[in-house]
């Protein structure tokens, strides 16, 4: 498995941030290197982030370059908490 990101999407952290279609970029051209034959077709390729990148409450995610990740990704690697996310729910 190859992981394009690790909590890259989400807007908070403004150090790091990049948008979904970087993110599309990059696996578009991962998944052309195994159509290829040069990385294993059985090589899994995703993104790993937050819950809210995937699409969580906050609309301003929402974008067309997220729903095309979605079906250029092999499976979703989404990030939970077992307890709370106090970033998103600040009351906590």
């Amino acid at each position: 498995m190859i992981a394009v990101g690790d909590e890259s999407m989400v807007h908070w952290p403004s150090q790091y941030f990049v948008t979904a279609s970087i993110v599309l970029k990059w696996v578009n051209y991962l998944q052309h290197l195994k159509e290829t034959g040069t990385l294993p077709g059985q090589l899994w390729v995703t993104s790993s982030d937050n819950f809210e990148s995937w699409g969580g409450g906050n609309e301003s995610y929402h974008t067309p370059d997220l729903e095309k990740l979605i079906e250029t990704i092999d499976f979703i690697s989404l990030h939970t908490y077992p307890f709370h996310d106090t970033y998103y729910n600040p009351n906590f």
